[in-house]
């Protein structure tokens, strides 16, 4: 007779073996990265740098670029 346990096992591996089979047809890369620096002080000689990097996500394949 079969465990409780051999069946929850095959049962992960069957689900992680379709979750994985589905990663491989979309990927999703950057379609537009965006940087943006700033620097701000307060009167007391005390500046503050800033870097912002932002991006937008657009699912089409990497390689089709």
């Amino acid at each position: 007779m079969i465990s409780e346990k051999v069946i929850i096992l095959l049962l992960f591996l069957i689900l992680l073996g379709v979750g994985l089979a589905g990663c491989n047809n979309t990927k999703i890369c950057p379609d537009t990265t965006t940087l943006e620096m700033g620097e701000t002080s307060n009167g007391k000689e005390k500046n503050t740098r800033s870097i912002k990097q932002t991006f937008k996500w657009s699912k089409i394949r990497c390689q089709d670029r």
